[in-house]
């Protein structure tokens, strides 16, 4: 993840050595998707939540760090199956951009040099 915001900050915000925060703590999605098959790929954050940090970012015309905290609670199924996590608490970081007038490309390439 450092990688990648050096990237994107040499490339769209040089001058710039500010990075919004925000954290969200108290979440309890499950480790698995409702099919009880598919892991969690992402920590919900399109929600009104997401939406805060896309419009702070764009007023403020700068990249964003979500942290979505994450209970880690084992939720056990009927059938025995953990949906859960460990029962550890944890945070899944997002690193969010403002609008930019194009699209942004990391190659894993670029990431090694």
């Amino acid at each position: 993840m450092r990688a990648y915001y050096q990237i994107i900050k040499q490339t769209y915000f040089p001058t710039q050595d500010e990075l919004l925060l925000i954290v969200k703590r108290g979440r309890n999605l499950n480790r698995l998707k409702t099919d009880g098959r598919t892991p969690q790929d992402s920590p919900d954050a399109a929600k009104p939540d997401g939406v805060e940090m896309i419009n702070l970012m764009n007023q403020h015309g700068m990249p964003g760090l979500f942290l979505c905290e994450q209970n880690g609670q084992v939720c056990v199924s009927g059938d025995g199956l953990n949906l859960g996590w460990s029962g550890e608490r944890f945070y899944w970081p997002l690193f969010m951009l403002p609008e930019l007038e194009r699209s942004v490309m990391i190659s894993l390439d670029a990431l090694n040099t």
